[in-house]
């Protein structure tokens, strides 16, 4: 089998009207559940799953994004778990300035 390489424009130009029609009406219709090699879960099924990732937790850490030099920036990160010390030195200047 041979890859073909197709601009975007070579693209738009090889999708005709009745296409795109059938294209948005399909995106617009709710499933069936009648596919055999797809059928609907049942809520038994479902339970089965468990949630993958981080554990959930009262109060989760937000992510955020600043600037440090880039000094700073190498020294923190040849610590261990340095987000977590980042953390708590914010938390101990806000302290002790009154902001917590």
């Amino acid at each position: 089998m041979a890859i073909v390489r197709k601009t975007l424009e070579e693209i738009k130009a090889g999708i005709t009207p009745e296409m795109l029609r059938r294209f948005h009406k399909a995106a617009k219709r709710e499933p069936r559940g009648d596919d055999p090699d797809a059928p609907f879960m049942t809520d038994e099924q479902l339970k089965e799953f468990r949630r993958v990732g981080r554990p959930r937790v009262e109060n989760p850490k937000e992510v955020i994004s600043f600037r440090v030099d880039r000094d700073v920036s190498a020294a923190l990160k040849k610590q261990p778990k340095y987000s977590g010390r980042i953390n708590d030195m914010l938390r101990g200047w806000l302290t002790g300035i009154g902001a917590l």
